[in-house]
């Protein structure tokens, strides 16, 4: 890898670590593989997709989040 990759992946590390949480998701076996899949077939990352159903759902229940001072 060159220098210049080795500075992009450190700059993106540090950007990650700054401004993105990261969630852990336990499934089946094959289940993974299907996500992708379907994923994949809308365009877009499993990532992405799981992001999306989430803030569908949160909107078609109407809910609101304010975080408190403490958070």
């Amino acid at each position: 890898m060159s220098k210049y990759d080795e500075k992009a992946k450190e700059r993106i590390s540090r950007y990650l670590q700054k401004n993105c949480e990261q969630v852990r998701l336990t499934v089946p076996k094959g289940t993974l593989a299907k996500y992708k899949a379907f994923a994949a077939t809308k365009g877009i990352s499993m990532t992405e997709m799981i992001k999306q159903l989430v803030q569908a759902d949160m909107d078609e229940r109407g809910f609101e989040y304010e975080e408190s001072a403490d958070e």
